[in-house]
């Protein structure tokens, strides 16, 4: 649970849980701040884009490149403005989620008569870490680019720089902080299935019960982060086709190789954290599985000593399972796995070829 409170401490969560008399209790904590904050960047980049827009308007207009530009810095500032507004709309959900969490931590040390076992999130903390030395690394390149050349920037340009900058990071904090849901799911799914325990009816009871409240809490998650699963996926799409459309078009006017190496590098993050997004859910679907085969192995593991009680509770948990469960999708458009991600890139080959079209049109 201390990723939460990271996540809180980072402002991407009003949410932070506190350890009182041996329980976790689940607070609102920096509400304002973690909404005002990015909304007040949102703002600043906003105006300093537009101010250039409307001084360098006839120049954009004049080249693809440009233009595709353009509308990368204005989907990331209008799909920040949403994510942001979305998330002050939907922080009672994200309470209950965790209140839900907790509650079934407890519930679950029931069921092995002890403490529960850590729950250790390994790809979250490692994007956690990530994502804030690949973006230290690019705002201080970029401070380093505007103290060099000012003069040619402009100050515009140098708060638009930085502010873009903390929109990105500011994003891809919160698509961790859905991954990190998801790896939490998943790890609660492998711990029941490796405390199942054949011939007892209390524990495939108690451990139906806690699956129950599993997909009940993947309900929750779907709901509240539809919008926001939306909007990575279409933010990604959209940064990584521009940014391989300039790569290209550098090549094409005679750009030096180093200067697209480096305009491409900022390709690998964005690819990596999409990819770890779609991996986790895609694991989390694995997971449950994996449960639901573990539950009908004891079936096939039955024999003739077992009680017929036991044997005809088995075959109505099979029965129960058989039920597909509810899957976490973006609004309901698409599930979330590893094949939106194979996707996405399909789809950004298309997109590039379109650009190159349009490129054509202006010879």
């Amino acid at each position: 649970m201390e990723l939460v409170n990271l996540f809180n401490s980072l402002y991407v969560s009003s949410c932070r849980i506190v350890q009182r008399n041996g329980h976790y209790h689940v607070y609102h904590r920096n509400v304002v701040s973690t909404f005002i904050g990015p909304l007040v960047i949102c703002g600043i980049t906003g105006f300093c884009g537009g101010t250039i827009t409307l001084e360098r308007l006839h120049f954009f207009l004049q080249s693809t490149a440009e233009l595709s530009s353009l509308a990368r810095y204005v989907s990331l500032t209008a799909i920040v403005l949403i994510l942001t507004v979305w998330c002050l709309v939907q922080r009672s959900k994200v309470f209950k989620l965790l209140e839900s969490l907790i509650s079934y931590d407890r519930h679950s040390c029931r069921l092995i008569n002890g403490r529960q076992p850590a729950i250790k999130l390994r790809l979250a903390k490692t994007g956690i870490t990530f994502i804030c030395l690949t973006y230290a690394v690019l705002l201080g390149i970029r401070a380093f680019m505007c103290l060099t050349y000012y003069l040619e920037f402009g100050p515009h340009t140098t708060i638009l720089l930085f502010g873009a900058g903390l929109l990105e990071l500011y994003f891809y904090l919160h698509q961790l902080f859905m991954q990190h849901f998801a790896e939490q799911f998943s790890e609660r799914y492998r711990l029941l299935r490796c405390q199942l325990r054949p011939s007892s009816v209390r524990t495939l009871v108690r451990s139906v019960k806690l699956y129950d409240r599993l997909v009940l809490m993947q309900e929750i998650f779907a709901d509240t982060f539809g919008v926001q699963l939306l909007l990575s996926t279409l933010l990604t799409f959209l940064d990584c086709a521009i940014i391989t459309y300039h790569s290209i078009h550098m090549l094409g006017m005679g750009v030096s190789a180093i200067t697209v190496a480096i305009e491409s590098v900022f390709l690998i993050p964005r690819v990596l954290l999409f990819f770890g997004l779609t991996y986790q859910f895609e694991r989390l679907s694995f997971e449950e599985q994996e449960f639901k085969n573990a539950i009908k192995s004891l079936q096939y593991e039955a024999t003739e000593e077992h009680s017929e009680d036991y044997l005809n509770f088995l075959d109505l948990i099979n029965l129960k399972l058989m039920t597909e469960s509810p899957k976490i999708t973006a609004c309901g458009l698409f599930t979330v796995n590893l094949q939106v991600f194979y996707n996405v890139f399909a789809a950004i080959v298309t997109y590039i070829m379109i650009l190159f079209q349009f490129r054509d049109f202006e010879k």
